[in-house]
């Protein structure tokens, strides 16, 4: 494997390794002959970023017995700080504002703990980083634009995490038969927050 500088495309230098070994081997071998540690790197092939569980053979394919990837290397403190983020030893609303504006930390803060949409900032709410913390606190939905909170798909993530999210959803998906059953379903007090037709719908009703 052929390792190229991310930007200029000069070749940093050449390493083997055997097709059934994944990416985060690869890395493993990058660390030992170039002196990059592996977690400072981010390989591309084309214009895809490979993961680390990803094995090689699926990555390259059979073909080729050289191939190319780009490395770009990581900030170092930029990555203490996304470690300490997903491991809970920084809090979102401990960053400076220009880490709290960064996507990949902004997610991995979300992640392990959804209770910190509080502190992302309103521009970067969008819709993959809602999903990610309504799956795991469906109360978090509050913390959504109106738009979202519009998104029959946000709305319900939420309420078969947390039946009782369905207050923060919008009147007209609060009024959705499927919703209101995903939302009863996962706790019977939540058909008090349904549409006035739902409340005395039997079948929600028998499902409480």
């Amino acid at each position: 494997v052929a390792v190229l500088a991310g930007l200029s495309g000069a070749e940093l230098g050449v390493v083997t390794v055997p097709r059934d070994f994944d990416v985060a081997d690869l890395k493993w071998e990058i660390e030992v002959s170039l002196g990059i540690p592996d977690q400072e790197q981010r390989l591309v092939l084309g214009t895809r970023v490979i993961s680390n569980t990803e094995s090689l053979q699926d990555v390259f394919g059979r073909g080729a017995s050289r191939v190319e990837v780009r490395l770009i290397r990581l900030d170092r403190r930029w990555v203490e700080t996304l470690h300490g983020v997903q491991a809970g030893r920084l809090q979102l609303h401990e960053l400076d504002d220009k880490v709290r504006h960064d996507r990949e930390v902004v997610l991995a803060a979300v992640r392990r703990d959804p209770a910190n949409l509080r502190h992302v900032p309103e521009e970067l709410r969008d819709r993959d980083l809602m999903l990610a913390g309504v799956c795991v606190m469906g109360k978090s939905l509050q913390h959504a634009s109106d738009d979202l909170r519009a998104d029959r798909d946000v709305v319900l993530a939420a309420v078969r995490n947390d039946g009782l999210a369905v207050r923060f959803a919008i009147e007209e998906l609060r009024s959705d038969p499927e919703v209101a059953l995903a939302a009863v379903q996962q706790n019977g007090w939540a058909l008090e927050l349904l549409g006035e037709e739902l409340r005395s719908d039997r079948a929600l009703v028998l499902e409480r």
